[in-house]
């Protein structure tokens, strides 16, 4: 049903002449354990005309690391095809260095217990500046999630965050 509404959203975009960024869809490796929900899903990808231009999956911690090994993954297939994948909630799970090297994500995005506060938090900034700088050395853009406020935006800032997601920056919008 997502995908479906996006299809419908991203076509009623494209009537109206405009371009959208790509839409971030959450994804969990719970949803792709035979092969007949890998392959329903990726023909549903190519009739909606969903390709890496217009969509880009996030993938949490734990999912992603459970998924990682197996030989059935979807991940190294949507990869393949273009697909951009971003490292959800990240600093929430396992956290090693040595999946983040094996997955290639073009994206981490920060938690928002890290972010939260990072103005007025010395310890929060050296881990975000960590992060920050890891993500970089591996090419990988970086999202501060859940900013709420000014000063905590102009602290990731400093600190190297590429971009920010946060209900100080916009709610949750409509279609229209």
């Amino acid at each position: 049903a997502t995908l479906t509404c996006l299809g419908r959203d991203l076509m009623g975009w494209r009537m109206r002449g405009l371009h959208p960024v790509p839409v971030a869809l959450n994804l969990s490796s719970r949803q792709f354990r035979r092969e007949s929900q890998r392959t329903l899903f990726l023909e549903h990808l190519r009739a909606l005309d969903l390709g890496p231009d217009v969509v880009e999956f996030e993938l949490t911690e734990s999912s992603v690391f459970e998924d990682l090994d197996s030989p059935s993954s979807i991940l190294p297939r949507l990869q393949a095809l273009g697909y951009r994948l971003a490292l959800d909630d990240f600093g929430t799970g396992y956290s090693s260095l040595a999946y983040l090297r094996r997955l290639k994500c073009r994206k981490l995005k920060i938690d928002r217990i890290f972010v939260d506060g990072v103005a007025r938090s010395e310890d929060a900034a050296m881990l975000i500046e960590s992060i920050v700088r890891v993500a970089h050395a591996m090419d990988m853009k970086v999202v501060g999630e859940g900013v709420e406020r000014v000063s905590d935006q102009v602290r990731l800032l400093r600190l190297g965050c590429d971009l920010f997601q946060g209900y100080g920056l916009a709610r949750p919008l409509p279609f229209n």
